[in-house]
C-alpha cells in the first residue's frame, strides 16, 4: 500500500470508530434493526441529495442496479443488522475483537477468487499480531469471558459478510466511487425496511418523546452521515486503489479509534493495557506494510558488520 492509501485508511477508520458512540446511543431509543435502517437510508438520501445537482448523470444499467442492491445486502443490510444483534448480548469490545478478523477471511476468499493475490509471510503475520492487538487493546479485564455461541456465530457471519462484499464491490468501480455508495446504501435500505417493519421502530421501555431526543437525533445523524455517507465514497476510493484485503485493515484500526473516542469525549481513562494493544496493532500494520523492514534490511546489509 502506498502512504495514500494509508492516509485515505485511517480517515476511514476514523469515521468508523465514531459509530461505536453513535450506535450506543442509538439503541437506547430504536430497535437495531430501526437504527440500521435509518443509517443507511438517511446516508442513500444525503448521497442522492449531492449527486442530484452533478455534472455525471446516475447510472440507469439494469445490470449495474443488481450489482447495488446485491453489494448494499451483503455489504451493509447482513453485517449491520448481524452486528447490532450480537452487541444485545457481547460488549461492543468483544464485538470489535471478533469483527477485526475481517482481513483474515477476506485474505483467503481473495486468495482463492484473484490468484494474483498471494498470501505472503508479512500478511499473514502482519494480520495475526493486529488481531492479537485488538483482542489485547479491548479484551475484558475477566480473562475467562465466555461468549455465547449465537452472538459469536452473527459476528463471524458478519464479518465473512464484509470480506465476500469486498471481492463484489470491484464490480462497481466502473462508476464514481460516489455513485456505487449511493447505489450501494440505497440496495440496503430497501433490504432492510423489511426487517424494521417486523421488529419495530422503538425500544420497547422507550417511547418517542422520553430521553434526550436532541441526543437521539446527533445520535442518528451521526451515524448516518459522517460514518456513512461521507465513509463509503472513501471505501470505494480505496478499494479501487488497493484491493479489498487492504481496504479490510480497517478493522484493525477502528478500536483504536474507538477507544481514543472514549477517552477524549466520555473521561474514560486509557490503560497500560490499551497502550499495549495499540502498539501491538502498529507494530502489525509494519509487519503487513513491509517498507519499514525492507528499508532495514537493506541498510544492515549495506552496512555489514
Amino acid at each position: 500500500m502506498q502512504t495514500r492509501d494509508w492516509l485515505f485508511l485511517s480517515i476511514l477508520a476514523c469515521l468508523w470508530g465514531f459509530s461505536f458512540l453513535f450506535v450506543e446511543l442509538g439503541l437506547q431509543m430504536f430497535t437495531p434493526q430501526a437504527l440500521v435502517t435509518l443509517r443507511v437510508g438517511i446516508g442513500a438520501l444525503f448521497l442522492w441529495l449531492v449527486l442530484a445537482p452533478g455534472e455525471n448523470p446516475f447510472p440507469h444499467s439494469w445490470s449495474l442496479w443488481g450489482w447495488f442492491l446485491l453489494v448494499g445486502l451483503i455489504n451493509n443490510a447482513i453485517p449491520f443488522n448481524l452486528i447490532s444483534l450480537a452487541q444485545e448480548e457481547i460488549s461492543s469490545g468483544m464485538a470489535s475483537i471478533l469483527n477485526a478478523t475481517t482481513p483474515f477471511w477476506a485474505l483467503l476468499i481473495a486468495r482463492i477468487v484473484h490468484r494474483d493475490e498471494p498470501v505472503t509471510f508479512n500478511r499473514l503475520a502482519g494480520l495475526m499480531t493486529g488481531i492479537a492487538g485488538v483482542a489485547v487493546l479491548v479484551a475484558p479485564d475477566d480473562t475467562a469471558v465466555s461468549l455465547p455461541l449465537g452472538a459469536t456465530l452473527m459476528m463471524f457471519g458478519a464479518t465473512l459478510s464484509y470480506a465476500i462484499a469486498g471481492q463484489f464491490g470491484r464490480k462497481l468501480l466502473s462508476v464514481t466511487p460516489l455513485q456505487a455508495a449511493c447505489g450501494s446504501l440505497t440496495g440496503a435500505t430497501l433490504f432492510s425496511i423489511p426487517a424494521t417493519l417486523y421488529s419495530g421502530f422503538y425500544v420497547p421501555e422507550v417511547l418517542p418523546g422520553e430521553g434526550n431526543v436532541w441526543l437521539m437525533t446527533i445520535a442518528v445523524l451521526g451515524i448516518a452521515i459522517p460514518c456513512t455517507a461521507l465513509a463509503y465514497p472513501l471505501y470505494f476510493i480505496i478499494l479501487k486503489s488497493s484491493g479489498a484485503t487492504n481496504l479490510l485493515l480497517v478493522t484493525l484500526l477502528v478500536p483504536v479509534v474507538a477507544v481514543l473516542v472514549g477517552v477524549v469525549l466520555l473521561n474514560e481513562t486509557i490503560t497500560s493495557q490499551a497502550l499495549a494493544g495499540m502498539g501491538i496493532i502498529l507494530f502489525g500494520l509494519v509487519v503487513l506494510d513491509g517498507r519499514i523492514i525492507r528499508k532495514a534490511r537493506n541498510l544492515f546489509s549495506a552496512h555489514p558488520s
